[in-house]
């Protein structure tokens, strides 16, 4: 057991808020439709995320990532047929 005193104080800090799964989801996909090239930050890649990314490029997307960016290139042409693997991702 820990004896605990908190006492009023005035705080400061910074705190970073964890990226939105589904915000970033509608991100790449409305950049793999866009026209030119898009830049993404702040982007968390979990499995759904990658899922996402791997259906883009197999579309025909370009898609670079470097920590926590992705750059994408809009699909411009039609993709060849293609399996596509969604995992477990609705999107």
């Amino acid at each position: 057991m820990y004896n605990v005193e908190i006492t009023p104080n005035e705080l400061c800090g910074e705190i970073i808020a964890p990226p939105s799964k589904s915000m970033a989801h509608r991100l790449l996909i409305g950049a793999a439709l866009a026209k030119g090239e898009s830049t993404i930050s702040g982007l968390s890649f979990s499995k759904d995320i990658i899922a996402t990314i791997d259906a883009l490029k197999a579309l025909g997307a370009k898609i670079h990532i470097k920590n926590d960016i992705a750059v994408i290139e809009g699909i411009n042409k039609s993709a060849e047929k293609s399996d596509i693997f969604c995992n477990e991702s609705g999107s």
